[in-house]
């Protein structure tokens, strides 16, 4: 393993920055409506709060790119 020079050498930092990509790319298709709602919580969520809001606007219809879903979800 290489050495830690900074937090972005961390894998954990690199995993989390990906994963709040993948949640941006996946709420632009979001109804409008929910904008400032579940889409707005999603953005700002800690990753259970992330993991259960993502659940709910599955089970909501939502989640139009399942490919996105499942790799956040991973």
């Amino acid at each position: 393993m290489g050495e830690i020079k900074s937090y972005k050498d961390l894998l954990i930092w690199q995993k989390g920055i990906k994963i709040v990509c993948l949640v941006y790319q996946l709420v632009k298709l979001f109804p409008k409506e929910e904008l400032y709602a579940l889409t707005s919580q999603l953005k700002r969520g800690s990753l259970f709060e992330i993991e259960t809001q993502l659940l709910i606007a599955n089970e909501l219809s939502f989640i139009r790119n399942q490919t996105l879903y499942k790799e956040i979800l991973g």
